[in-house]
């Protein structure tokens, strides 16, 4: 009777061992939401998800349902403006310098102009021609510095106060001069342009510059 007890108890104590050894499987599909229990199966993992294996086997840990690679974050405060002049740092264009001629801040890129050109195929459709077309691709806001108006080399950009409270850029780094980097002249174009034909909402100009008060006879003054 011992021995057959003593086996029981070596099974239950096997069955435990097993369970034990799957816990964090579980808990790793509950999280996930896509795993399905495949019993039988001779893998490092006991569970198959639909998409990737727990997080253990992914290139980085807590990622197993986003993927391994995480969301990028915004720049806040941008510093790099359009028109600035700046060099390329990284890529195929290493070196070369060029105005900036967008700034896509959804996605922290910026577009230089004549730079890091690529051919994009554009099917044909209504009001345009399709063919091969040769485009600037975006480059990361990380990949470009902009030139010192000074030395002419590639810098980081600071944010200084004036004595009278103005806000300006300023090179930084080493071997910059430390001057102001000015605001692009092309800021000062509005990108749509004001309508030069008023229209039935604008207010005309006669209303705007009649006078509707008056303190001595008391014309449009409130009743105390």
């Amino acid at each position: 009777m011992k021995c057959l007890q003593c086996a029981k108890a070596q099974l239950y104590l096997d069955q435990m061992t097993k369970l034990l050894r799957l816990l964090p499987f579980l808990l790793e599909a509950h999280k996930c939401k896509k795993a399905v229990f495949t019993p039988g199966l001779k893998v490092p993992w006991l569970l198959h998800t639909h998409s990737v294996p727990p997080s253990r086997y992914t290139k980085s840990a807590g990622t197993s349902c986003m993927g391994w690679k995480a969301a990028e974050k915004l720049i806040r405060h941008w510093k790099i403006l359009r028109g600035d002049n700046v060099m390329i740092t990284r890529g195929k264009d290493k070196g070369e310098t060029g105005i900036i001629k967008r700034v896509i801040r959804s996605q922290n890129r910026v577009i230089v102009e004549s730079k890091n050109l690529v051919k994009k195929h554009i099917k044909q459709g209504q009001g345009h021609e399709g063919g091969i077309f040769t485009v600037e691709a975006p480059l990361h806001a990380s990949n470009v510095q902009v030139l010192d108006p000074v030395t002419g080399k590639p810098c980081k950009v600071g944010v200084k106060y004036l004595e009278d409270g103005t806000k300006v850029r300023v090179s930084r780094g080493i071997g910059t001069s430390g001057s102001i980097v000015p605001r692009p002249e092309i800021l000062k174009i509005r990108t749509t342009p004001r309508p030069a034909v008023l229209g039935p909402k604008n207010t005309p100009m006669n209303l705007v510059l009649e006078k509707t008060c008056n303190a001595k006879t008391g014309r449009g003054m409130p009743e105390l």
